[in-house]
């Protein structure tokens, strides 16, 4: 979101039973949205590396 990475804990999922997949519902999203977009707390932060692929290295 405008540029930079946040991971969201404890975000409820539904789990689809034929495959398994977790996906969530577009109130959730928007409620991520809305709280990251406003002042929140920041429980740490994680320095992240940036790796390209490049199809010729594999």
């Amino acid at each position: 979101m405008n540029g930079k990475l946040y991971i969201v804990e404890n975000v409820e999922a539904e789990v689809c039973t034929a495959c398994g997949e977790r996906y969530f519902h577009a109130k959730t999203l928007d409620a991520i949205d809305e709280l990251l977009l406003k002042q929140h707390v920041v429980e740490k932060t994680l320095d992240v590396e940036v790796v390209r692929f490049h199809r010729e290295a594999a």
